[in-house]
């Protein structure tokens, strides 16, 4: 069966095979102006049966990134898991930190208020990226946007079997306006193929 497999300068991190039965497999790249963290690193997924109780399960959970680091997702015809992904509560247990509770957190335009008085950390967030047919682009965000986003998801029901991907970045005042994202690349990741990103930064003005 088909299985996602991430790698960060040419060495595997994780690879998760669909043939263990998730409907759901989801690669995050995110990085923020105003974060410590260059960027991040997010793998997770799960199962969500019709009856019964869903389990969502994270393998990689927000690994930092360095400036010049290629990230590279690829969409292979068949693997095997590396690892068994935590549950929200065995990551919580590592980490020392309670559960996330939604109903406990403020409202997003409060939380944007905040973050947009933080300072930023670092310039325009440089890129390059290899799509799946090999055409590179290069590139950088606005001046005024804040973060850079890499998602890659794949669903069961996607009849195509192929994973959906985009890169977009955005700024504080669009994510409360809940703006249009402003789309760098989108395509589909079809079994067989993948994808290249490697990150950098601007100096700042």
């Amino acid at each position: 069966m088909p299985a996602l497999s991430v790698s960060v300068d040419g060495n595997t991190l994780m690879t998760v095979s669909t043939d263990d039965g998730y409907d759901l497999l989801s690669i995050n790249i995110h990085g923020s102006r105003i974060d410590e963290a260059f960027a991040t690193l997010n793998l997770s997924g799960g199962h969500y049966p019709d009856d019964g109780d869903s389990t969502y399960l994270t393998w990689i959970d927000q690994m930092p990134l360095q400036p010049g680091q290629a990230i590279a997702v690829s969409w292979q015809d068949q693997g095997t898991t590396s690892a068994r992904g935590k549950t929200i509560d065995e990551l919580a247990t590592d980490e020392s930190i309670a559960p996330f509770d939604p109903a406990q957190q403020p409202p997003l335009s409060e939380s944007i208020a905040a973050l947009k008085k933080r300072p930023l950390l670092r310039g325009q967030y440089a890129f390059e990226w290899i799509a799946p047919d090999r055409a590179v682009m290069a590139g950088q965000t606005l001046p005024e946007e804040t973060s850079l986003t890499l998602s890659v998801i794949w669903h069961v029901l996607h009849r195509d079997g192929a994973a959906r991907v985009s890169l977009h970045s955005t700024t504080l005042d669009n994510l409360v306006a809940r703006a249009p994202l402003h789309y760098r690349a989108q395509c589909k990741l079809r079994v067989g193929e993948s994808i290249r990103l490697q990150l950098g930064c601007l100096a700042l003005p």
